[in-house]
């Protein structure tokens, strides 16, 4: 019954912060006429119930694993990693696609998202939108000799899966950015290349985490 009480109580506390999260959106964000269309197309509906029924139609134990980076905090991540209108970044496990339409318009970068959850995929690929691709597909069936930076925030995604994708990482050239959230890649990866760049702390719905930017050397 307590644990009930707050299982309850922090659901409420997440989506109030949700709530100020989307004040903000259309506050900084929503004046750029090209976002807003796209946007408010992408959150037509509930991401998190898109993803819970796909999860238990898959039969998976773990079926509230989805989580996204909020519009705020990634602006704080892509200025910290010094993403550029010339990099090409791959989001992996980008939803319905609100962070890859965020980069390609805000940033300027040419941006593939990659998603399992085809519904996800089909919401996002209707806005043709050059510069911004993404593919349904598996994180270990992606080629990613095109990208110079990859963004994950797969905190909810099981170490075996991140082990293998250490190794797919390594076609990453030299200078390349590798954003993580709440680990180092370095712990899914032996690739000596990998350098620390800077450790960030950054507001979440669920709390503060560590988000770490490293580069291929």
């Amino acid at each position: 019954m307590l644990e009930r009480f707050i299982y309850s109580c922090l659901g409420m506390i997440v989506r109030f912060k949700r709530q100020i999260e989307e004040v903000k959106v259309r506050c900084l964000y929503g004046r750029d006429p090209e976002f807003r269309f796209f946007d408010r197309k992408l959150c037509r509906e509930d991401p998190y119930r898109i993803s819970r029924q796909f999860l238990q139609q898959r039969g998976e134990a773990e079926i509230h694993t989805y989580g996204e980076t909020p519009l705020t905090t990634l602006h704080k991540i892509m200025k910290a990693a010094y993403i550029l209108p010339n990099d090409h970044l791959y989001d992996l496990g980008c939803g319905p696609g609100r962070t890859s339409l965020w980069m390609r318009i805000f940033v300027g970068c040419t941006v593939t998202g990659v998603e399992r959850i085809l519904k996800f995929v089909e919401k996002g690929s209707q806005f043709q939108l050059p510069g911004l691709h993404y593919l349904n597909s598996d994180l270990l069936d992606v080629d990613y000799s095109e990208a110079s930076a990859i963004y994950l925030y797969g905190t909810g995604f099981p170490e075996p899966l991140l082990g293998q994708l250490g190794e797919k990482l390594k076609v990453l050239e030299p200078g390349s950015c590798i954003i993580t959230v709440s680990y180092p890649w370095s712990d899914y990866s032996n690739d000596e290349r990998l350098r620390i760049q800077k450790v960030i702390r950054v507001p979440f719905p669920w709390g503060k985490a560590d988000v770490y930017i490293q580069r291929v050397t």
